[in-house]
């Protein structure tokens, strides 16, 4: 699997108040992945905080919606290490510092290609491919 599934993509998924075309778009992409891709473990907290804080998805549902991505996809973790060496690509390549981590943990697990709405922050990083599927 050298694939990552990036947080907007989830979040456009399950917020009901994402755009129609958005929505589909992303329940198209992980409903093809399935199985295939990954997720970071960073992504299911965020898209887990963002349904619940600003869609206002109870947290409940937020929850079983998190689990059954757990369940349906490989999830990478992040350690120390990944942390470090985040703080630094996002010094070095002047990047947002959490997606240099969800960047530094994909690296570390040799996924080279991430799926994202914002491509700008993934494309600074050496090693990894940014593509975003709503173009």
């Amino acid at each position: 699997m050298n694939v990552l599934i990036d947080t907007n993509l989830i979040v456009y998924m399950l917020d009901v108040t994402s755009p129609k075309e958005k929505r589909d778009k992303a329940t198209e992409l992980i409903n093809r992945l399935w199985g295939k891709a990954c997720i970071g473990a960073q992504s299911l907290a965020e898209a887990y905080w963002v349904l619940v804080r600003k869609a206002k998805m109870d947290q409940e549902s937020a929850e079983e919606a998190m689990g059954e991505l757990a369940a349906g996809f490989e999830i990478i973790p992040y350690d120390g290490n990944d942390t470090l060496e985040a703080m630094r690509i996002s010094r070095q390549h002047h990047t947002y510092f959490w997606d240099a981590l969800l960047g530094a943990a994909a690296l570390r697990n040799e996924i080279v290609e991430v799926l994202t709405e914002d491509i700008s922050d993934f494309r600074r990083i050496p090693g990894l491919k940014a593509e975003n599927p709503f173009e």
